[in-house]
């Protein structure tokens, strides 16, 4: 009974290290002690037992153990990689739990895990895509001739993305109300750019062109200019007009400018802009992003948006839902607590 003691078997068992001797740590990873079961995660990784690898995976949406269970997932090697794969494919798995299947893959690496990763790279999850890249850039992943058209195609997809933020900024104004929306689509900005620089790394030298990356945040005019010859050596030619507008120092107005020219933006007033985003599908904006627009409809007594802002109160992450109950109360407070209740 004493928790202690279970630790100490699960630790047993691994030092003992037979791996055709692994039932007695089913029941320890699945005890109702979080510090037995991140011991007897520990020890799973020592006896590789392929039977143990689902109960590890069932532990990953876990706050407390699933860094253990990633550890031990590691440990395990390319064995693991295909129930990790099938683990990602499931229905109904979070973006949290995918984000960390994706990242466990991109750390054991090998040709199963990097042939997977290259056919996520169009996830509808722009969070997800993020993941992706960095996996495939712990695999030292290079795109040879036949993948080179399906890296680019994906880079031209993040640049429209940029494209889409730009013209969002532009419709929906600068004043105090929607500062923090304004924020957080910089944010998005700023990761479409990250990951169009891992794109680029797979097309081109790696080192260059993350290291032009780094330089182009620096405050060194110089450095800043050295770095976009650098990469204006090294990509390819009918990649320069769509990826340069990103790079500059130049104000995002005129860098929306220069890629609307690419791919064309239709002009909306602010509000259809906050219910595009409040509304957006899955992974299109993140869930801060979210929140900020509905923060901004609350503060501009946006009632046109509190239909979208009603929707918004039944979506799965609670950040989201609770900003959606702050704006309905602010728009109309008892109309949409009644309707909410019902």
């Amino acid at each position: 009974p004493e928790p202690a003691e279970r630790i100490a078997a699960a630790q047993v068992l691994g030092e003992v290290g037979l791996g055709s001797f692994y039932q007695p740590l089913v029941p320890l990873l699945r005890d109702p002690d979080s510090r037995v079961q991140r011991a007897a995660l520990l020890q799973a990784g020592r006896l590789r037992n392929r039977k143990l690898w689902p109960l590890v995976l069932d532990t990953l949406d876990s706050p407390r153990l699933w860094r253990a269970a990633a550890a031990t997932l590691v440990a395990a090697g390319t064995p693991v990689v295909p129930q990790l794969i099938a683990a990602s494919e499931r229905e109904g798995r979070s973006p949290e739990v995918q984000a960390r299947l994706i990242e466990i893959c991109g750390r054991i690496g090998g040709q199963r895990a990097t042939a997977w990763l290259k056919g996520q790279l169009s996830h509808p999850d722009a969070g997800i895509r993020s993941h992706i890249v960095h996996a495939l850039h712990r695999c030292d992943y290079q795109a040879q001739a036949e993948e080179a058209a399906l890296v680019q195609q994906q880079i031209q997809v993040e640049v429209a993305r940029s494209a889409e933020t730009l013209a969002i900024l532009k419709d929906i104004g600068n004043d105090g109300a929607v500062q923090l929306l304004r924020q957080a689509l910089d944010e998005t900005l700023a990761q479409n750019r990250e990951r169009i620089f891992f794109l680029l790394s797979f097309l081109c030298d790696r080192r260059a062109i993350l290291q032009a990356c780094e330089n182009l945040a620096l405050p060194s005019a110089e450095k800043r200019a050295y770095a976009l010859e650098v990469i204006d050596v090294l990509i390819p030619r009918a990649l320069k007009g769509m990826v340069f507008p990103l790079l500059t120092d130049l104000p995002p107005g005129q860098k929306g400018q220069q890629l609307w020219a690419l791919f064309p933006q239709p002009q909306q007033d602010r509000l259809q802009r906050l219910r595009e985003i409040i509304a957006g599908p899955a992974g299109r904006f993140n869930p801060w992003t979210q929140a900020c627009a509905l923060y901004a409809a609350g503060e501009l007594s946006a009632t046109a948006v509190s239909e979208t802002a009603a929707a918004a109160h039944f979506a799965p992450e609670p950040l989201v839902r609770e900003t959606a109950a702050w704006t309905l109360s602010k728009l109309d407070g008892p109309a949409y607590r009644d309707q909410i209740l019902a």
